[in-house]
């Protein structure tokens, strides 16, 4: 890949167990992504882990202890063009890049998974109840994917606002967001999500439903993302809270979004408090058991938890009035 022009590129020297490629990616997203760490860097992290876990699970359902932390290998092209940062912009640059990254705590399993089912459908329907932070991931994806050049551009949709699913709202919307009739005179929708590889959101889809819908604004609305989607290009996320039978055909991947986990749902906390204790910044167990037990209430619920943080952070009670 690398004498093809990739600048970049992880491989697997050997095959390896699927728990391992989970272990590996999970940390080096997760450092890459969310703790801004370098390429390099973050690859060297999700190798230690490798190192740290070495019980892997295979498929005859035996535990074994492998050292497939060796495996995994790094090449840069020596073309590669290292970006500096200017000082003066530096702290501007990356306190933008941590604001961004907070909306997907625990969330670097999820990007990696979407980003593969693309290559399935390029139209999926995000499922997920409500808080549990869908719409924040969908948010984040707009910017990820302009910013690491997987889309050109974005547009988010919400049918609460536009009038529900009319298709010509949407197309109205599109057209605004991308700017498509002001750049590019007469091309058609269609036309220019064919040309361009774009990212279109369409989010609270289920709220279309409490207004009752006819059939026939969902007989077009299928239509139209039938012809998004046979084109191959841009990419449509679809999000709502119910699985929606009637856009199945056309979203065939469903993606199933869960609350957080209790290890990302404490960092979450921590990350959106701006007062907390000196005893929880130093790990301390008795009271890191407290917060647990405070995010298992919410179940992971990722609106519950802000809503939760921002309480403490203006109220003037103690931690453990929480």
């Amino acid at each position: 890949m690398i004498n093809q022009g990739l600048l970049v590129a992880i491989g697997m020297r050997y095959q390896v167990l699927d728990s391992a490629v989970d272990i590996f990616v999970k940390n080096f997203y997760r450092h890459y992504i969310q703790n801004g760490e370098d390429f390099i860097s973050a690859a060297h992290i999700a190798r230690h882990a490798l190192q740290t876990q070495p019980t892997r699970r295979t498929k005859f359902n035996t535990d074994v202890q492998v050292t497939d932390y060796v495996t995994p290998i790094v090449a840069v092209s020596t073309d590669l063009a290292i970006r500096h940062l200017r000082l003066d912009h530096a702290g501007s640059t990356l306190a933008h890049v941590r604001e961004k990254q907070m909306d997907i705590r625990g969330r670097e399993g999820d990007i990696l998974s979407l980003e593969t089912k693309t290559a399935i459908s390029t139209v999926l329907l995000i499922r997920a109840s409500a808080g549990t932070g869908k719409t924040l991931l969908a948010r984040h994806l707009c910017w990820w994917w302009k910013a690491t050049g997987f889309v050109e551009d974005s547009v988010e949709i919400d049918c609460a606002t536009v009038g529900g699913l009319g298709v010509q709202h949407i197309r109205e919307k599109i057209d605004i967001g991308f700017g498509i009739s002001s750049k590019h005179g007469s091309i058609d929708t269609e036309t220019y999500l064919k040309r361009h590889k774009c990212l279109i959101v369409i989010d609270n889809l289920d709220a279309a439903q409490v207004d009752r819908e006819s059939s026939s604004s969902q007989r077009a609305l299928r239509i139209f993302l039938r012809k998004i989607k046979k084109s191959g290009n841009s990419i449509v996320l679809l999000l709502s809270r119910y699985e929606e039978q009637w856009v199945q055909t056309i979203a065939n991947v469903i993606y199933p979004l869960n609350n957080l986990d209790m290890e990302a749902s404490v960092q979450f906390a921590t990350q959106g408090a701006t007062r907390l204790p000196r005893s929880i910044r130093n790990g301390d167990r008795l009271d890191l058991r407290f917060l647990e037990q405070c995010m298992s209430l919410v179940d992971g619920n990722a609106s519950a938890i802000s809503i939760l943080m921002r309480e403490y952070n203006t109220s003037s009670d103690s931690f453990r009035s929480l």
